[in-house]
């Protein structure tokens, strides 16, 4: 009878303990992702936050390849989970957390293709050298606006921001090229009107539920 007795607990207990589900650290960032949170910053300074990721959503896939919502195709991706650092395309992250409930991605950076027979653009008006005429012609004028309606160069944070072959980029403290990116909407005279800069930001994503429609 206690045998009995004792067996019945052993399987109630059994029944009513479900484990914890297991959070992390994840050595890969499989799955689906919803972006919740971001921080900007320049220079080391937060310029801004946002309750939503640069990319609202992404997807990592078994077969090494990354969806993003908003762009189109899969990238490749590569993901160390020794020095934490996750490359999608030619782009750098730092996972500074990794769980089933929580990835914090830093942007490093990108890697830029050499250019070794490309011009740098001139900090005076975004021009390549050697473009012989252009922009003279019909008399004298002024800066003329890139592909993205941004006049250089600009100040911003008291640092002089133009633009080579790769990217937009300043010069800091110590003599380093920062390579930056801006952010703002473009007018109706075709010109981006600039909210901030920035050449860092860290993103924070959740898990993403997909919701099936039931049939």
């Amino acid at each position: 009878m206690k045998k009995i007795l004792y067996c019945t607990l052993l399987a109630f207990t059994l029944l009513s303990c479900k484990p914890d589900a297991y959070v992390g650290p994840l050595d890969s960032p499989l799955g689906n992702w919803d972006g919740i949170g971001c921080e900007y910053f320049f220079n080391g300074e937060l310029v801004a936050q946002a309750d939503s990721a640069f990319y609202p959503a992404m997807t990592f896939y078994k077969e090494g390849l990354c969806c993003i919502e908003g762009m189109k195709g899969a990238f490749p991706y590569g993901y160390d989970p020794q020095t934490k650092i996750l490359q999608i395309d030619s782009v750098v992250w730092a996972v500074e957390n990794l769980h089933t409930e929580d990835m914090t991605l830093k942007l490093m950076g990108r890697i830029y293709p050499s250019h070794p027979d490309e011009t740098v653009k001139s900090e005076e008006d975004g021009s390549t050298e050697g473009e012989e005429g252009e922009g003279n012609e019909g008399g004298e004028q002024g800066p003329q606006p890139d592909s993205n309606g941004i006049i250089l160069p600009v100040e911003y944070k008291g640092f002089v921001i133009s633009a080579d072959e790769n990217d937009y980029f300043y010069t800091d403290g110590n003599g380093n090229k920062i390579y930056c990116t801006p952010v703002g909407t473009i007018g109706t005279d075709g010109l981006m009107v600039i909210t901030l800069w920035y050449d860092t930001r860290t993103d924070h994503y959740g898990p993403l539920i997909v919701e099936v429609e039931k049939k």
